[in-house]
């Protein structure tokens, strides 16, 4: 009886103390996915038109639509500035008042200059008989053309000369088109020495938020990693269009980018799923530090850490343009 009591006693006190074990690692993890902060939104590295000072009036001065992306600008006293707001290489927003073209002078009839500070580059503008500026942007990555039409004109547009005129640039612009991109995870792994857990298994999803504040996201994609130190200790993945994990997200011709970006984690833990959201990728922070736009076929792509401990779990997630 003392043998077969003692053996119960111990074999209790094993199932309670693996319990209590559980229940501190649940309530660790918990605390953890509970810390994410709100994703802000990043303002865009331009100056205030009350920072710039005012330079002479020109026969120019009024406000205009850019023809790639709908938005409206004011040129006024030698510096444009945004009438309304835009997000620029998908995360840098662009808000009114702030100034995007400066140093504007006339060089001949119709024809002017200006250094556009978004594209960063010298633009040349020439005037068409009915009041839309031609521009051409020597940028860092190659010439980028686009037009301003007047919404609302001050004075006589073209200015009657003998001189020599530039010639006008009548090869029609393109009009602006769709951009395509696709976020996704192609590797899971885990990182560190595992005292508390041999391994991870789950299913994420990814999210971003579109200009209309409507948050866009992936299906479920399940995952599972080991994380002793023999073996594996990663997971590699396919990705394809719509497939599951991978989100391809569609920008329409003239609306801004995205933002927010979020990553969605649950683990199937013993005593419950664990759910996590991470808030704090770098991969748009490093898309806002290229200041312009991917390329079509560039990606770019960061680490994610999604869990940390003794054992952590790690994404790499990829950023890429696809048209």
């Amino acid at each position: 009886m003392l043998t077969s009591g003692y053996a119960l006693h111990r074999s209790n006190f094993i199932i309670n103390h693996g319990i209590a074990k559980r229940v501190a690692i649940a309530i660790l993890l918990a605390a953890a996915a509970s810390a994410a902060q709100v994703q802000a939104q990043i303002s865009a590295f331009l100056p205030m038109k009350e920072a710039v000072a005012a330079g002479e009036a020109s026969e120019i001065d009024g406000t205009y639509r850019i023809s790639t992306i709908g938005k409206r600008i004011t040129i006024a006293n030698g510096r444009a500035y945004a009438v309304d707001p835009w997000l620029h290489a998908l995360v840098l927003q662009v808000k009114p008042d702030m100034v995007v073209l400066q140093n504007f002078r006339q060089t001949a009839p119709n024809l002017f200059v200006a250094d556009d500070l978004p594209l960063m580059g010298k633009a040349t503008f020439v005037r068409r008989p009915d009041g839309t500026l031609d521009a051409e942007v020597l940028g860092t990555l190659g010439p980028v053309r686009y037009q301003l039409v007047p919404v609302n004109y001050v004075e006589s547009p073209v200015i009657e000369d003998d001189q020599d005129e530039p010639p006008v640039n009548d090869t029609p612009i393109a009009p602006p088109q769709d951009r395509e991109y696709q976020l996704y995870v192609n590797i899971i792994s885990c990182d560190g020495t595992a005292l508390f857990r041999k391994r991870y298994r789950g299913y994420y999803s990814l999210s971003v938020t579109d200009a209309g504040g409507n948050e866009i996201r992936s299906r479920n994609r399940n995952f599972d990693v080991r994380c002793t130190k023999r073996g594996p200790r990663r997971q590699t993945f396919g990705h394809d269009n719509n497939g599951k994990g991978s989100l391809n997200i569609i920008v329409p011709a003239g609306q801004d980018g995205f933002s927010n970006f979020l990553i969605y984690t649950t683990l199937n833990d013993m005593l419950k799923p664990l759910d996590f959201k991470n808030d704090k990728s770098s991969l748009l922070l490093q898309a806002r530090n290229l200041r312009r736009d991917l390329n079509v076929g560039e990606a770019i792509e960061s680490v994610e850490g999604i869990i940390s401990g003794k054992a952590r779990l790690l994404y790499r997630v990829q950023l890429k343009r696809i048209r």
